[in-house]
């Protein structure tokens, strides 16, 4: 089965009905935060809202521009960290989004190499995308859930909800991704050395895989995964 390594700056995407970003005011007392606390005792039975089908996930404005990005793999030390690049810009009504097909289409090159075709995000729903490989293989990401923590603009915090559906000649998978992302300003990361402090965006991602959809919504997951990373400006990269 292909799975695809998510940075959540995000190709997790869906036509059917979304759910909705929860505010919330009280980090401390907040779902998310204990949701987030409780790992990797997670369970898929996390709260979601509707929303529009075309609603995007808001960033913080310091999330603005071109960055390259350093993933390290908390389960995999031993190997070098993943490096791709990531880009933000400001949408019609001067809010931060991700740039979804630039940003998907550098993390799965790397990841791929040219096995990677194309990405294609749905013309009528950001939150629908379509990764595309060599011999006619194919990854359909819908975004099915999505919460996300607005009380505190020095830090982000989000959790979605996806569905994968992996396609090849032979046969097609069904697979659920939970990404909960939390990010913060920063001067240096511990994982790398700098030459001098930096303005730097310093994170952490954990990610559940959950088996195909069932009538209940309390799976437990089959795989777990947590990444450290730094966002670099580009104006200021490192290496």
């Amino acid at each position: 089965m292909l799975i695809v390594y998510v940075f959540y700056i995000v190709f997790l995407l869906t036509p059917c009905p979304i759910f909705a970003d929860q505010y919330i005011d009280d980090l401390s007392s907040s779902d998310l935060y204990k949701h987030q606390l409780s790992w990797p005792k997670w369970k898929l039975d996390f709260s979601f809202k509707r929303i529009a089908l075309k609603e995007d996930l808001i960033y913080p404005q310091w999330f603005e521009g071109e960055w390259k990005v350093y993933s390290v793999d908390l389960n995999n030390l031993q190997q070098d960290p993943l490096i791709y690049f990531a880009r933000f810009n400001l949408d019609y009504l001067n809010r931060v989004v991700a740039d979804r097909d630039y940003n998907v289409k550098s993390l799965a090159k790397e990841l791929y190499g040219n096995k990677l075709m194309d990405v294609r995000t749905d013309p009528s729903t950001i939150n629908r995308q379509l990764i595309i490989f060599q011999d006619n293989i194919f990854l359909e990401t819908k975004i099915i859930g999505r919460s996300q923590y607005k009380g505190d603009q020095s830090l982000f915090l989000a959790n979605e909800l996806s569905l994968q559906i992996s396609h090849n000649p032979q046969v097609s998978r069904i697979s659920r991704s939970e990404i909960l992302s939390q990010f913060k300003r920063c001067n240096s990361f511990e994982y790398l050395s700098f030459e001098k402090d930096n303005d730097l965006i310093c994170g952490d991602q954990w990610q559940a895989i959950y088996l195909s959809p069932g009538e209940k919504l309390d799976a437990l997951p089959v795989h777990t995964n947590h990444y450290k990373l730094v966002l670099v400006p580009l104006h200021q990269d490192l290496s």
